[in-house]
């Protein structure tokens, strides 16, 4: 997906993070058995279960946008290495039981548009209350972006270990996550103090012990 803006400042905020909110959103109202089970993993992933399925990557160009999100669909299995940390929405309603819709890519793909269209128009002020509102997705009447967003953030109220800056020189922060602000920073308040930090870049370690 490309967007164009006129100004650089016009850019949404937290875009990935706004774009895992329409993936979740469009994912349970396609398929209301996930609803509960999803969560948005800081900064750009959406989990089922605590497993992925869902990535997503934005980068700018000047003024301009591009977003490109990965969903596992119809997966059956994932190579051993990945089984502890990747699910597809087939996996994930099968597990559920019952009847339910196969999923369909088509389907899925309108309706993931119709809900990002909706978000973006909230980003810009356009919206009519800021309420998400999908045509076909059962997603009407929810809250803003950001309040969609903290309900499903995944590790919200927990102990966290974060790896703070880069990749190459990380600083470790033991803490509770506490949020994320409407601009898109990780808050956590680190053990033993009562100040919440803010954090643009870094990663949060979920599958290492953070005791």
């Amino acid at each position: 997906l490309i967007w164009s803006y006129e100004r650089f400042q016009d850019i949404p905020a937290a875009l990935p993070l706004r774009l895992g909110v329409a993936v979740a959103l469009t994912l349970e109202g396609l398929w209301p058995r996930l609803a509960g089970r999803i969560r948005i993993k800081w900064p750009n992933d959406v989990l089922i279960d605590g497993k992925k399925v869902c990535g997503i990557l934005c980068e700018g160009e000047g003024t301009s946008v591009y977003a490109g999100m990965g969903i596992n669909l119809l997966q059956k299995d994932f190579p051993p290495e990945l089984r502890h940390r990747s699910m597809s929405v087939l996996q994930a309603l099968e597990h559920t039981g019952g009847d339910w819709a196969k999923p369909d890519r088509y389907r899925l793909l309108i309706n993931l548009l119709d809900t990002i269209q909706t978000l973006l128009k909230e980003a810009a002020g356009t919206g009519e209350d800021g309420a998400f509102c999908g045509a076909d997705s059962g997603q009407s009447g929810l809250g803003t972006w950001h309040q969609e967003l903290e309900e499903r953030l995944y590790k919200r109220g927990e102990r966290v270990r974060f790896l703070a800056g880069s990749a190459d020189a990380p600083s470790e922060v033991q803490g509770i996550l506490e949020g994320v602000a409407p601009t898109g920073e990780l808050l956590i308040r680190p053990i033993g103090s009562s100040r919440t930090e803010r954090f643009i870049t870094g990663e949060l370690d979920v599958y290492s012990r953070s005791d």
